[in-house]
């Protein structure tokens, strides 16, 4: 069962095949193939079917432990009384896979239309125009260059849209934080950068901005693309006054080496 004797080749894919008693011949093997072409293979009586010189090479570098059967362990008795249950349950099983499918599915489609509706996204799109945003921050801080991008993938233009910069640090200063914006054009991308400065340090939540687009007539923002800034080092004042009153002291003992010297 495990030497190779002969290979048949066959030229076209094959849809079935049977191996058995055909006419007054016991081993013949009949192929159909997709063509509808009927192929048959009649082994000779007298043919001797003798392992190739691979085949027997194989068998002859084959490692002794391949002969020995594999040692599966025993069913244990909560195995036996799993297996029991699923036999007994299937059906319950499975109709709760399904409910709980549907639940996951049904919490996907209101979470999707939550972000369509209130502008979460980076992405809004309408009979009008399909709009992309995409926001990154340039710099290694205190100053930082924050800049977003707009792309109109529809086919119509967007007319008077805003675009708003919140954060909740107060060590944050930006030089502009709102952009009207007149038009976007199809198949254009906009770009606008504004610089802001982090004057102090802040927390995990801090360290956030959020870019929102929103209609002219409308608060409600249509998409929404948030930023998180990098962690920033300040200076320390203690430092820095140390550093002065050393400067001074050190004066002052240079004075005091010139009047004794003197």
């Amino acid at each position: 069962e495990i030497m190779l004797c002969s290979v048949t080749r066959i030229a076209e894919p094959i849809r079935a095949m049977k191996f058995g008693r055909f006419g007054r011949e016991d081993n013949t093997l009949v192929v159909t193939t997709s063509s509808g072409a009927l192929d048959i293979k009649i082994l000779a009586r007298a043919a001797k079917l003798n392992p190739s010189a691979a085949t027997s090479k194989l068998l002859q570098e084959q490692v002794p432990e391949q002969d020995v059967p594999l040692s599966i362990p025993k069913k244990t008795r909560v195995y036996v009384e799993q297996t029991k249950r699923e036999r007994e349950k299937a059906s319950e099983m499975h109709k709760g896979f399904q409910r709980d499918l549907c639940k996951l599915r049904l919490s996907t489609a209101r979470a999707y239309v939550k972000t369509i509706t209130t502008g979460q996204g980076p992405i809004w799109s309408s009979n009008e125009a399909s709009v992309i945003i995409n926001a990154s921050v340039f710099g290694l801080g205190p100053d930082f260059k924050l800049e977003f991008t707009l792309e109109n993938n529809g086919l119509k233009a967007l007319h008077d849209l805003r675009a708003t910069i919140t954060f909740t640090s107060k060590g944050l200063k930006l030089e502009k934080s709102q952009f009207n914006i007149s038009t976007l054009l199809p198949s254009v991308q906009y770009s606008f950068t504004t610089n802001l400065r982090c004057t102090s340090s802040m927390g995990a939540e801090e360290q956030q901005l959020k870019v929102l687009i929103s209609r002219q007539e409308s608060c409600v923002p249509i998409l929404s693309a948030v930023v998180k800034l990098p962690a920033v080092e300040q200076e320390d004042d203690s430092d820095q006054l140390q550093a002065d009153f050393g400067s001074s002291h050190h004066g002052v003992n240079s004075n005091a080496d010139m009047l004794v010297m003197g």
